[in-house]
């Protein structure tokens, strides 16, 4: 006899597919999400955090973080960052400024809750790929959207800002942006346009020379000018692409931290022998001698079965700590990584200390195995000497 659905079971059956259904294409587009910028610089207090949706939860912003559709960044009183755009676009946020990424039928949107947002945009590179999509007659690939309305962006330099009464400042300083009002008609702004509107008040504009326009800016932001303009100009290369000489080195645990201090001593008679030898006085002899033997301890306690090489991937907590022991310089560069794929960067920051702590307020990592790297930086970014690398395992 075969099996009998009634009515209401049939309706109960058809929601919890669709229920489903809606679930999985919530999952894929996720799983699908890629990025459409990616932070660029941090400075003043470094603190900028981020929403991956509406409803997560916000955590502390890293380095070289990639920005995805539906991505809200926030910097605090004391913090600014800059963010690079894959299209063709660099942008500063300043202090207390809130972004949204966004997307309606392919076109980027910035939506500017609160803040200054400097930008220049150029897609020359994009056009010349794809011709037709950064024609006059197509929408805009990027427009920046605040309460008083949206602007049109096609490769041009200006600042936003969202005023404390709620209404939108525009100085315009290179190129031309179409402005669609909440109240009024369109606008379109030319270099050395100041331009004024909000949800409830028409739209006012004067005009300046650039240059006049830029005085007038620098009385009005203050310092603030200057670190913006700074942020928009001054970006680096990313940490990840560096070309770098890697050594590798085991993790082990010395006063309650992660470190690869003398690591390369533990189970190494004739590189002990040598530390040792070049201690200047007894009392380094016997603190070298001490460490090896610690070390000597903790690689035993990691010994496979096989008698092979230890592995040296030792457990630490969701907000791992390292120290390392490299030649003194300028700043370094820290990286976590996936434990194989180096496209898969769960964090990135600088220090010019020889030690450091993933930030508690960062979002946690989740248990599994993982790959430090620590680079040594010059006073220009660039690379100082030779990198550092181990692995550590997160337990659940």
């Amino acid at each position: 006899m075969g099996m009998v659905i009634s009515l209401d079971e049939d309706r109960a059956l058809h929601m919890k597919t669709m229920q489903i259904l809606s679930l999985f294409m919530l999952l894929t587009t996720v799983a699908l999400a890629e990025p459409v910028a990616w932070v660029a610089k941090l400075y003043g207090d470094k603190n900028l955090r981020r929403q991956q949706t509406r409803t997560s939860p916000w955590y502390r912003a890293f380095l070289e973080q990639e920005v995805e559709i539906g991505n809200r960044f926030e910097t605090d009183s004391k913090s600014m960052a800059s963010i690079k755009f894959l299209l063709g676009g660099k942008a500063s946020l300043g202090k207390g400024s809130q972004i949204e990424i966004v997307s309606e039928s392919g076109v980027k949107i910035i939506e500017l809750k609160r803040g200054i947002f400097w930008a220049r945009f150029d897609f020359s590179d994009a056009a010349a790929k794809d011709p037709d999509r950064f024609s006059r007659s197509q929408a805009a690939p990027v427009r920046i959207k605040t309460a008083g309305g949206v602007m049109g962006i096609r490769g041009t330099e200006f600042i936003v800002q969202v005023l404390d009464d709620g209404s939108t400042k525009l100085s315009l300083l290179e190129g031309d942006i179409d402005i669609d009002p909440t109240q009024g008609g369109n606008f379109e702004a030319k270099p050395g346009n100041e331009v004024t509107f909000s949800p409830s008040e028409p739209l006012l504009h004067r005009l300046y020379k650039v240059e006049e326009l830029q005085s007038k800016l620098k009385a009005e932001l203050g310092p603030e000018y200057a670190e913006l303009r700074n942020g928009l100009y001054g970006l680096s290369s990313r940490l990840r692409e560096l070309n770098l000489e890697v050594r590798e080195a085991e993790m082990v645990y010395l006063n309650n931290t992660l470190t690869a201090r003398l690591a390369d001593l533990g189970g190494d008679t004739q590189g002990r022998n040598a530390a040792v030898e070049s201690a200047q006085t007894s009392r380094e002899h016997n603190e070298l001698t001490r460490q090896a033997d610690e070390l000597d301890a903790m690689l035993k306690r990691f010994e496979k079965p096989s008698g092979t090489k230890p592995d040296m991937v030792l457990a630490t907590s969701e907000h791992p700590s390292l120290h390392w022991d490299l030649e003194k310089s300028d700043n370094y560069g820290i990286l976590f990584l996936d434990a194989e794929n180096d496209e898969l960067v769960h964090w990135v920051d600088e220090t010019p200390n020889s030690e450091y702590t993933h930030p508690t307020d960062a979002e946690p990592f989740a248990p599994g195995l993982y790959r430090y790297r620590v680079i040594p930086l010059d006073d220009q970014g660039g690379v100082a000497g030779t990198a550092l690398e181990g692995k550590f395992r997160v337990e659940g």
